[in-house]
């Protein structure tokens, strides 16, 4: 169960600008999948830095990680204001596997979804958590559903938290940090 917050609220910053990056898990055995980190980048070098700490954590002889995350550049599109009524009464967590599905949405139709960012605690700090992808029509009112009916571990001392709109991705290479365009799937490839 969410608790009520008791602290003072103060605001945080969400940038104009900034990054999600997706990473491809393939396995010998099983299903690959694209994983889609939580975190919010602000540079190259933050994606860069944390590709690397994964990939050494996941070194594994039946699996293979590709070192060129996906990512997509967001906009910021505006704020929401978290109300006291999301830290109230019983919760779902959202399973890594529902994450996961909800994500592939931007990678199939990136122009059709917005991005939820809240604030998350971690220790002392707050850092910017990429919490779930609705359909670009979605109204306020679906988004205040979602989160006073999921468990996303907030900052309750944050008042807003964040939409941004999704822009062309491109495939980050980690060794030389070379950019290489993903083609839109939207529009139609020409063949000479």
């Amino acid at each position: 169960m969410k608790k009520a917050p008791e602290q003072s609220y103060f605001n945080i910053f969400y940038p104009k600008k900034a990054f999600i990056a997706y990473i491809l898990i393939m396995r010998r055995v099983g299903i690959n999948y694209f994983l889609p980190f939580n975190d919010v980048f602000s540079n190259f070098a933050e994606i860069n830095a944390y590709c690397q700490k994964f990939l050494k954590q996941n070194l594994d002889k039946n699996t293979f990680i590709p070192p060129a995350p996906i990512v997509f550049p967001i906009s910021l599109v505006g704020k929401i204001p978290l109300k006291d009524e999301y830290w109230d009464g019983p919760t779902d967590d959202l399973t890594n596997t529902e994450r996961i599905n909800n994500f592939l949405k931007p990678l199939q139709y990136y122009h059709f979804q917005k991005l939820l960012v809240i604030p998350l605690r971690n220790g002392k700090e707050t850092m910017l958590k990429a919490a779930y992808c609705f359909n670009i029509q979605a109204k306020e009112i679906e988004i205040a559903f979602f989160l006073s009916n999921n468990y996303l571990a907030m900052d309750e001392r944050v008042r807003f938290a964040a939409l941004y709109h999704f822009e062309n991705p491109f495939r980050f290479e980690l060794e030389g940090g070379k950019r290489v365009k993903i083609q839109d799937i939207s529009t139609p490839i020409k063949h000479d």
